[in-house]
Formats: C-alpha cells, sequence, structure tokens
C-alpha cells in the first residue's frame, strides 16, 4: 500500500492510497463470493453462479460494490499506518478501479491544529478583579477548566510535574 500525504493547511490533509492488483485481489474474490450470493440467475442456485458468468453479467456492479465497501477499510488502514486521527469524516475523489489494475483514491480531512500555549510565569495565572464580584461557583469553574486543559496538555507532551495555582487578585 502506497500511502502520500499531502498538507493542505495547519489543519487539512489529503491522503493518497494506491493499492496494487496483488493486494486487493483476495478481497476482490470475497466481493465477488458475496455478491453471488445475492444474486439469483435461472439455472443456478444462489452462491452457486461461476465467477465467469457474473463477471460478464455484472462487472460493474460488482466494481461499485468491491470500491464502495473497501474505501473505508483502506482508508482506516492508512490512518493507523501514518497515526493521524481526523476530526471529521473525510471526502473520497478520484477514485480509480477497474479488474485488474490497481486500486487509487484520495481522501481530504481535517485533523486537530497544533496549538501551543504560552508558559506561565511561576506555574500561576492572574484572574482581573472584576471577577472576583462573581460568585464563587464561577470561580470554581474557570479553575477546574484551567487545571483540565492544563493536565490534558501536559499529558500530550511530558508527565504533570506541578498543577498552576490560580491566583486572585
Amino acid at each position: 500500500m502506497d500511502i502520500q500525504l499531502k498538507e493542505l493547511n495547519a489543519f487539512a490533509r489529503e491522503v493518497t492510497i494506491d493499492l496494487p492488483w496483488s493486494e486487493i485481489e483476495q478481497d476482490f474474490e470475497k466481493s465477488i463470493k458475496t455478491f453471488s450470493k445475492r444474486v439469483k440467475l435461472p439455472g443456478f442456485r444462489p452462491g452457486k453462479v461461476p465467477q465467469k458468468v457474473l463477471m460478464k453479467q455484472f462487472q460493474p456492479s460488482i466494481e461499485a460494490d468491491f470500491v464502495e465497501n473497501s474505501v473505508n477499510t483502506y482508508y482506516l488502514k492508512a490512518l493507523q499506518e501514518k497515526e493521524i486521527v481526523p476530526v471529521n469524516m473525510g471526502s473520497v475523489s478520484d477514485v480509480h478501479f477497474h479488474h485488474g489494475e490497481h486500486f487509487k483514491f484520495k481522501v481530504a480531512f481535517e485533523i486537530e491544529p497544533k496549538v501551543k500555549l504560552p508558559k506561565l510565569k511561576k506555574n500561576s495565572l492572574r484572574i482581573a478583579s472584576n471577577l472576583r464580584k462573581r460568585p464563587m461557583s464561577l470561580m470554581m469553574k474557570i479553575s477546574i477548566w484551567l487545571l483540565m486543559k492544563y493536565e490534558m496538555d501536559m499529558q500530550k507532551s511530558k508527565p504533570l510535574r506541578m498543577v498552576p495555582r490560580l491566583m486572585i487578585s
């Protein structure tokens, strides 16, 4: 599987996946078998239609069925291989597949942008004096939210050493 990742901007990516026929041949054979179970042809029992007869009469339908079922599978494999976590469903484009040839498609998706938080001086944060007049429950919500954000950021990069102090002046 050939995977090419293209960075469109800070949060958008496009992955191009190219699979040679040798890699997808077994999956295509499985797709033919499942398709044959759904087809009823006179003179044949369901699921017992020869592959040559199926390909002669239903090749475009079998290929479309294979592409529809396989795009998601190979897209997820590519994301796992590149260790990417998208935040939305990707939009598939430029699908190219014919029996006996390679399978190629593109998927555009978005990821979380990388955000750098400024370093807190002495692990402290000052809150404006006009917030002191608000109820304490709001102050507690703000402090809990800040602590959670700080912990989540620190878990991604390094272990949490010190929790920032909340100073109200």
